[in-house]
C-alpha cells in the first residue's frame, strides 16, 4: 500500500466512515469463497455485502467465518448471514457471536456457523452485525464458502 493510500485510509478511518475491504470470489472446481472487511466506527449496525452471484449460477453457502472487533462502550450482541436480491431480504440464518478476549479496550469476538443457505443468480449474500451502542471503533472480517453450481 502506498504512503498516499494508507493517509487516505487513515483519513477515512479518523472521520468514522464505512471503510470495506473486497476481494474477489474465489472459484475453483464449482467451490465458493469470498472474504470482506469493514470499518463501521460510530455505528451500532456494520453490514458485510459480497458479490452478486453470476447469471445462470446458484450459491449454496455452507460456511461462514468472521472476526470482529469492537471499541470500548459496545458489545456484540447479534449477527446473521442473509440473502437479497429484486427487493428479497429472506433466508435469514443467525451467526452466535462468541467473546474471545479483552486487548485493551477493544473486545474481539469469533463467529462461525454452518448453515444451508441458497442464493439464487443475481442475488447477495450479506452479513450484519448488531451492537449494544455505536463505539468508536468497529472492524468485522467475514469469510463466506459454499457450492457454486
Amino acid at each position: 500500500m502506498t504512503i498516499t493510500a494508507r493517509a487516505a485510509l487513515a483519513v477515512a478511518l479518523a472521520l468514522g466512515a464505512a471503510v470495506p475491504h473486497a476481494t474477489a470470489a474465489t472459484i475453483a472446481a464449482g467451490y465458493y469463497m469470498e472474504q470482506r472487511v469493514n470499518s463501521c466506527a460510530q455505528r451500532d449496525l456494520c453490514f458485510l455485502n459480497f458479490s452478486a452471484v453470476p447469471a445462470g449460477k446458484t450459491l449454496i453457502l455452507t460456511d461462514v467465518s468472521c472476526t470482529a472487533s469492537v471499541g470500548s462502550g459496545s458489545v456484540l450482541v447479534a449477527t446473521q448471514v442473509a440473502r437479497s436480491g429484486d427487493g428479497d431480504h429472506s433466508g435469514r440464518r443467525p451467526i452466535p457471536p462468541v467473546f474471545t478476549y479483552q486487548n485493551g479496550q477493544d473486545r474481539n469476538y469469533q463467529l462461525q456457523t454452518k448453515t444451508m443457505l441458497i442464493v439464487q443468480a443475481g442475488q447477495v449474500p450479506w452479513i450484519a452485525t448488531n451492537y449494544s451502542a455505536k463505539a468508536n471503533s468497529l472492524i468485522v472480517d467475514c469469510t463466506i464458502a459454499g457450492v457454486l453450481k
